[in-house]
C-alpha cells in the first residue's frame, strides 16, 4: 500500500512540507484569544474604580509567587517547565519597563515559587526564607499566579494557607490573583481576602502577556466565566438566558438574495414608530421565512445554539387566529417559516423568554395579490429613578434646636429681661410710696417675711416645667428679688402668693404698707 501512494518510499517523498501559518500569526491569534478570554471574577467591573484606582507606580514594590511545575511530554522527554517563575516578570519588564516608558523599574520586582513561599511559612527562621518574608513585607503589590489544587503537590495550597493561616501577610496589600487553569482556586471566603481574582485558563506566554497588560490596566477584562461559580454568585444558566432588556428585532428573508431588514427608526415620543418598507407581494398559499436578530445574553454575548424563540402571529380578519410556534436558535439567530393561510392583516412577533419584547410585523395581504408590510418597534422604557423627598438641612434644624434650648433652657431672652426690670421699677415705686403712707407699723414683720420671701423663691424657681414661664421667673427672680433686698418683704410675699395663685398677672387684693430697708439679698 505504502508503495503504491509513493514512487519512492524515502524520507524526503513521505515527509513533504506542508504550508501552514506563520509562528508569529499564531502568537497573534493566541493573543487575541487570550485578550477575549481573560475575565474579571471578582470584585464586579463597576467596582474596579474604587478598588484598584491606578496600577502599580515606577517606586512601588512587586512580589510575584508562581506555581511552577514541571511535565513531560513524552514518556522519554526531558521534564519542562508549565510555567517559570519569573514569566509574568519578564513580560512586565518587557512592556513597561526603563527601556520602554519605564512605568517599573525592574529592580523593584521579585518573583519566587509557591515552594519557596512554602518552605518559607513552614520554616520562617531560616536565613534564606528571611528574603522572601522580607520581600512580602516591603511590597506594596503581591500577585499569585496559580494553577489549580494537587492534592500531590503541597505547595499548590500555599495562596489557601496564607489566607486561612496568616492573613497578616497581606495586610495592607493590594493582592492579585491569576488563575491559568481552572477558575475554581478560591472558594468565596479566601476570594473576600483577596483585592482582585482574574481568569485566564491558559499558561501559554501570550496569556501571561495579556495577564501583564490586566495588571497594568491597559486592558479591561471583557470576558466570561465559563462554568458557574457559587463563590461568586455565578449562574451559568441564568446568565447565557436572553437579557430580557434587549429587543429583538424582526425581517424577512426574502427567496432571492438576502434578508430584508426593516429597521424602524425609534424616538422617544411617540412610543411606536411604523416604517413601510418594499417587499415582494405575497398572496395566500405563499411561505413566509421570518428570522430575528442575534439574541444576547446577560454577558452581552451570543446565546447558545438552542435557545428557545417563539414566533406569535396574529391574523385580524373575520376568524381572529392567534398562533404561536417555538423553534430554537443558530448562531443566536431564530428562523421560522410560516404560511399563509388566509387574506387579511398578520403581525408577527417574537419572544425568547426572559426577553420578551421584539419587533411586531405587521403584513397586509388583499385578495388581489397585493400586500405591504410595517414594522412597529417599541420605544425601549428605562426604569424610572426614584427620588428621594428633600430633607431639612443640618444648619436649620440646629438653629431650631438652639432656639428651643434657649427658649425652654431657663434663661430669660432680651424681652423677658426687660419684663423682669419692668417688674423691679414698678415693685420700687410700689414700695416707696407704701412705705411712706404705712410708716413702721409693720417694721416687726419685715424678718419673718424676708426669710419666707426667700424660701418660697427658691421652692418656686426649683419646680420641673417652669421653663415653661420664663417670664413669670424672670419677674419673679429679679422683681421679688429685690424687693426682698429693699427690706419690703410683707408686700413681697402677699404679692407673690396672688401672682402665683392667679398663674396670670392678677392682683386680687391692694399691696400692703411695706417694710423699710434690710438689706440686700442675692438668690440664685
Amino acid at each position: 500500500m505504502k508503495l503504491g501512494l509513493y514512487s519512492e518510499f524515502t524520507q524526503d517523498s513521505v515527509f513533504q512540507a506542508v504550508e501552514g501559518p506563520e509562528l508569529a500569526d499564531i502568537q497573534s491569534v493566541n493573543f487575541d484569544v487570550a485578550q477575549e478570554a481573560v475575565t474579571l471574577i471578582s470584585p464586579s467591573l463597576s467596582e474596579m474604580d474604587a478598588v484598584l484606582p491606578s496600577p502599580p507606580s515606577r517606586y512601588e514594590d512587586i512580589v510575584i509567587f508562581t506555581d511552577v511545575r514541571t511535565d513531560y511530554q513524552c514518556d522519554g522527554c526531558a521534564p519542562v517547565n508549565l510555567l517559570n517563575t519569573g514569566s509574568l516578570a519578564n513580560s512586565l519588564v518587557s512592556l513597561y519597563g526603563s527601556q520602554v516608558g519605564g512605568q517599573l523599574l525592574q529592580n523593584n520586582i521579585t518573583s519566587y515559587t509557591f515552594s519557596q513561599l512554602n518552605d518559607m511559612i513552614e520554616n520562617v527562621d531560616s536565613s534564606v526564607n528571611q528574603y522572601v518574608l522580607s520581600a512580602i513585607r516591603n511590597a506594596e503589590w503581591v500577585v499569585f499566579n496559580v494553577l489549580d489544587n494537587n492534592e500531590d503537590d503541597p505547595a499548590s495550597r500555599v495562596l489557601l494557607q496564607v489566607l486561612e493561616n496568616r492573613p497578616d501577610l497581606l495586610s495592607n496589600k493590594k493582592v492579585i490573583v491569576f488563575a491559568l487553569d481552572s477558575p475554581i482556586y478560591l472558594d468565596a471566603t479566601n476570594i473576600s481576602k483577596v483585592t482582585a481574582y482574574y481568569a485566564l485558563y491558559s499558561k501559554l506566554p501570550s496569556f501571561v502577556d495579556v495577564a501583564a497588560r490586566v495588571l497594568m490596566q491597559e486592558i479591561t477584562p471583557q470576558g466570561a466565566l465559563p462554568i458557574s461559580l457559587n463563590a461568586v454568585g455565578y449562574d451559568l444558566i441564568s446568565m447565557t438566558a436572553p437579557d430580557p432588556d434587549q429587543i429583538i428585532r424582526l425581517s424577512l428573508v426574502t427567496p432571492k438574495g438576502p434578508p430584508m431588514v426593516v429597521t424602524p427608526v425609534v424616538t422617544p415620543a411617540p412610543e411606536i414608530t411604523v416604517e413601510q418598507t418594499p417587499t415582494p407581494n405575497f398572496t395566500v398559499g405563499d411561505t413566509i421565512t421570518i428570522q430575528t436578530s442575534v439574541i444576547r445574553d446577560h454577558n452581552g454575548h451570543t446565546v447558545p445554539d438552542g435557545t428557545v424563540v417563539r414566533f406569535n402571529f396574529n391574523i385580524s380578519n373575520e376568524s381572529e387566529i392567534t398562533q404561536q410556534y417555538e423553534t430554537t436558535t443558530i448562531n443566536g439567530i431564530g428562523y421560522f417559516n410560516y404560511r399563509i393561510e388566509a387574506a387579511g392583516s398578520l403581525q408577527v412577533s417574537a419572544t425568547s423568554e426572559p426577553a420578551t419584547q421584539s419587533d411586531t410585523l405587521t403584513i397586509n395581504i388583499a385578495s388581489d395579490g397585493s400586500s405591504s408590510v410595517f414594522s412597529i418597534s417599541p420605544t425601549p422604557q428605562s426604569t424610572p429613578t426614584p427620588t428621594e423627598a428633600p430633607l431639612a438641612t443640618p444648619t436649620e434644624t440646629a438653629a431650631e434646636e438652639a432656639t428651643e434650648d434657649l427658649r425652654y433652657s431657663g434663661y430669660p431672652t432680651l424681652g423677658e429681661w426687660a419684663l423682669g426690670i419692668i417688674v423691679i421699677g414698678l415693685g420700687s415705686v410700689l414700695a416707696f410710696f407704701g412705705g411712706r403712707v404705712g410708716g413702721r407699723r409693720r417694721a416687726g414683720r419685715c424678718d419673718p417675711c424676708w426669710h419666707l420671701d426667700r424660701w418660697f423663691i427658691i421652692l418656686f424657681l426649683s419646680q420641673p416645667g417652669r421653663g415653661r414661664h420664663a417670664a413669670l421667673d424672670t419677674a419673679i427672680r429679679y422683681g421679688f428679688c429685690g424687693g426682698s433686698g429693699c427690706g419690703w418683704d410683707d408686700a413681697g410675699l402677699d404679692w407673690r402668693i396672688d401672682l402665683v395663685d392667679a398663674d396670670g398677672w392678677a392682683l386680687s387684693r391692694p399691696i400692703p404698707k411695706i417694710a423699710p430697708f434690710r438689706g440686700v439679698m442675692i438668690f440664685p
